[in-house]
């Protein structure tokens, strides 16, 4: 059994991995490609979503990828996001 102290410390490490690695343009950038990458594409099947629902779809996996591309660029100049 893991005693609360190792617990919290497990906790306390992962935190600060997660936030280092938000950090970093690395990081962001993948998460960009992560989301281009789920944008709807031709020829796949899509169920039974409308074309709406999948235009809006990729609109906001499109912003979304947009969103994580600025990020990367505030990290590389070292500026706050908030």
């Amino acid at each position: 059994m893991v005693n609360l102290s190792e617990h919290v410390e497990h906790c306390r490490v992962r935190f600060m991995q997660d936030a280092l690695s938000e950090a970093t343009a690395v990081y962001w950038r993948r998460r960009a490609a992560q989301f281009e990458w789920a944008r709807p594409k031709p020829g796949e099947h899509h169920g039974q979503a409308t074309p709406q629902q999948l235009r809006e779809r990729d609109e906001r996996l499109r912003d979304e990828a947009e969103a994580c591309r600025n990020r990367a660029r505030v990290a590389l100049l070292g500026g706050e996001v908030w």
